[in-house]
């Protein structure tokens, strides 16, 4: 688990395949703020902590598909058209995490991931590249979603959940 400092703050990152056909082989950060890791902390948010460091952080480099633009509408930051933007990434790790303990002692519990489905985590690009220079996109929100009968590795209905598909893991 690595927390990054940036002008902007610090950030709990993720290395995501770098899917940008740059030339550059190495990865790129996606990260999550502090501020928020603390927020859902002090909330009690359990599952989705478990899956930030048990999931996303360790596997999002595992990523297998992703997919760009959500099909819905979404008007954020004066852009109406900020649901194209978004970056789906899709894992498919062997379990699923939660955050167990009491809040002193917090640790990691694994358990079966759900059967016939596959992990998507939506992030937006970082606009802020003067405070977060070192970070790719920001990590909004993870869940399960049931897979494709017939497409390896993709959710179900992803042809009308995503705009495109901009990368697949050779």
């Amino acid at each position: 688990m690595e927390l990054l400092k940036q002008r902007g703050g610090y950030v709990w990152i993720a290395e995501a395949p770098n899917y940008l056909g740059d030339g550059n082989s190495g990865s790129l950060n996606i990260g999550v703020s502090k501020s928020s890791v603390d927020k859902k902390f002090t909330r009690g948010n359990r599952w989705m902590l478990g899956q930030w460091y048990g999931i996303v952080q360790p596997e999002l480099v595992s990523t297998r598909r992703i997919y760009k633009g959500l099909k819905r509408e979404m008007y954020l930051d004066h852009n109406p058209d900020a649901a194209g933007e978004k970056l789906i990434f899709i894992l498919s790790p062997a379990s699923d995490c939660y955050l167990a303990g009491d809040k002193f002692n917090p640790y990691k519990q694994y358990c079966g991931a759900p059967e016939g489905c596959v992990f998507a985590i939506i992030v937006s690009v970082n606009r802020n590249l003067n405070d977060y220079p070192d970070i790719h996109g920001w990590a909004e929100n993870w869940t399960w979603l049931p897979a494709d009968p017939a497409v390896q590795h993709a959710p179900i209905d992803f042809k009308s959940r995503y705009d495109d598909e901009i990368w697949v893991k050779p």
